[in-house]
């Protein structure tokens, strides 16, 4: 894709209530993503049914000036960065309306497996249930092949299904409450590096100039069981 493309893609996807659901009730309207930044106001809500409001200049110009910043972080740091509409975007995803419209991910992107598994649980796990976690991933791979299991990479429950899906050679993927110019918890940083290298990916809807908030982790909770069987 070239960058123009891109750029309009990741401006289009950061706008507000833009979600794979009104993603699609736009694309059905005929409105493209530089259509979106390219019409006039009135003519975006006639097109819509939406509040005029919703489309004023200043707002989408503001968006798209952040976009610009984002699309070169993109191309600067290999990111790939997957609209609703490629071939490449996870597909069980696409059943949910308010999945994000685009992802941003590093590694081996998003290979469609034939069972993917999401394992999330509480942040301060005891030592039973994160034995209980370890075992129980490593019977998933005894029984069942071609396995992702996605989690988020936080303390607990989450890095310790990570962990397991690696010790026994099971892809994993850690959806990210934030955007990727950082790793949080900084300690796990070496297992995301892991993750990475053992075939997996790590991905994220939000860009680098998205500050790290408590609400994130609650929202990305959508995108790890939208990505699950």
């Amino acid at each position: 894709m070239d960058k123009d493309a891109l750029l309009y893609q990741i401006a289009f996807s950061r706008a507000k209530n833009i979600n794979i659901g009104t993603a699609k009730v736009f694309a059905a309207k005929g409105i493209s993503c530089r259509d979106f930044f390219m019409l006039g106001a009135s003519e975006l809500s006639a097109l819509s049914g939406l509040k005029t409001e919703y489309f004023s200049d200043s707002k989408r110009h503001a968006i798209l000036e952040t976009a610009k910043r984002e699309c070169d972080f993109v191309v600067r740091n290999n990111i790939k960065a997957v609209f609703y509409t490629d071939n490449a975007f996870p597909h069980r995803l696409l059943d949910c309306d308010d999945a994000p419209a685009m992802l941003y991910t590093l590694g081996n992107g998003f290979k469609e497996y034939s069972h993917v598994i999401s394992v999330v649980g509480t942040r301060h796990c005891t030592f039973y249930g994160a034995e209980f976690c370890r075992q129980f991933i490593e019977e998933l791979g005894q029984k069942i092949d071609d396995l992702l299991i996605v989690s988020g990479l936080a303390y607990g429950v989450d890095i310790a299904a990570h962990r397991a899906a690696l010790s026994n050679n099971i892809a994993t993927a850690a959806v990210f409450a934030h955007g990727l110019d950082t790793i949080y918890p900084a300690e796990h940083r070496n297992d995301a590096r892991r993750i990475i290298e053992n075939g997996g990916f790590i991905a994220t809807e939000y860009t680098s100039s998205d500050k790290i908030h408590r609400g994130n982790f609650l929202a990305r909770n959508r995108i790890v069981a939208g990505m699950a069987d």
